[in-house]
């Protein structure tokens, strides 16, 4: 097998979700755009490919809503050594262990709450089994870390004991391949449920600080800071020996979202076949061209990416900038 290459594609290959979540997108706004097909996503990768690159995120969106089976398998034809997927969960293990015999190596699951009426208040979803199952599916296939992304907020802030007491089980009882890794994220102002006054009165009653969670969580114990695999500038992952467990961070809206310089090795991919290094850049399309030709334009990218994390190690993002990469440009259309 071939080395994992330095640079990975992170491909939001849709921008629909079987959930509406309440700080997500629950009125389903997306751009008035047309979408990668199955096919254009095939086609695309083969370019990647072509470009020296060989691991690949698929994220959405929900990525499940696409015939994922199949992306996955083609994906580890093409020659991509590593396949992640962050994913809500709903389709459930028995789905997961058909992605794993494909070609998926690891797994990122959203779960905010684990009392199953906020789980439906919050997503409009009665599938909390299904994501429970899937996560434990997770750590029983993979060998790599399974990590799962908790939206940090009022509503759920009162969670956190029984989040660290359920990675702490899980990691104790576990009989399969792999472990858990849960991980915080402050809520930030990146979806479209944040795009008119509604919105802002949410993110002002439902926001918490970076303050409060590090005090909650300093109640167990030391925290050692460790490195975990993955290539997210913006997550800080610590230790805590008492429990045996890691726990990641990302705390944008507190510390600012920090480009990573070199350190940051992703090239993005939206639903509309828009392709970028920088949440900043000017996307390129790559609808229409043939693999020869995208894998012309990834090396461009790559070039360019090199450079302006050299000159401009410690330039920070904006917040009007994070979620077209996600949704496109969908402010005011439904």
């Amino acid at each position: 097998m071939e080395e994992r290459s330095k640079w990975f594609v992170r491909f939001a290959i849709t921008p629909r979700c079987n959930f509406r979540c309440t700080y997500c997108n629950p009125k389903g706004n997306k751009e008035i755009s047309d979408t990668v097909s199955e096919d254009d996503i095939i086609r695309i990768i083969s370019g990647v490919h072509k470009a020296g690159v060989n691991r690949v995120h698929w994220t959405g969106g929900e990525p499940t809503l696409m015939d994922l089976e199949r992306l996955v398998k083609t994906a580890k034809d093409i020659g991509f050594v590593e396949q992640v997927m962050t994913t809500n969960g709903s389709k459930g293990g028995r789905y997961l262990r058909s992605l794993a015999d494909k070609g998926l190596n690891r797994l990122i699951v959203s779960l905010d709450t684990l009392n199953p009426e906020r789980f439906r208040n919050l997503t409009r979803s009665s599938s909390f089994y299904e994501v429970l199952g899937t996560i434990e599916q997770g750590v029983a296939i993979f060998s790599d870390p399974t990590k799962m992304n908790i939206v940090y907020m009022e509503e759920t802030k009162k969670e956190v004991p029984a989040f660290v007491e359920f990675s702490r089980r899980v990691n104790t009882d576990r009989n399969g391949k792999g472990k858990l890794i849960i991980k915080f994220i402050e809520m930030s102002q990146n979806n479209p449920a944040f795009f008119d006054d509604d919105g802002q009165n949410l993110y002002r009653e439902s926001h918490s600080s970076r303050e409060e969670l590090i005090s909650l969580l300093s109640d167990y114990g030391s925290m050692e800071r460790v490195r975990v695999r993955g290539n997210n500038p913006n997550t800080e992952y610590y230790r805590f020996p008492e429990l045996g467990i890691d726990i990641g961070l990302i705390t944008i809206p507190s510390l600012g979202y920090k480009c990573g310089g070199e350190g940051c090795t992703k090239i993005r991919l939206n639903p509309y076949g828009a392709a970028g290094v920088c949440i900043s850049q000017e996307p390129v399309s790559l609808m229409h061209k043939s693999e020869d030709k995208a894998a012309e334009i990834f090396r461009g990218l790559i070039e360019y990416k090199a450079v302006f994390a050299r000159e401009c190690p410690d330039r920070k993002h904006y917040k009007g900038e994070f979620g077209f990469w996600r949704f496109g440009d969908c402010k005011g259309n439904k």
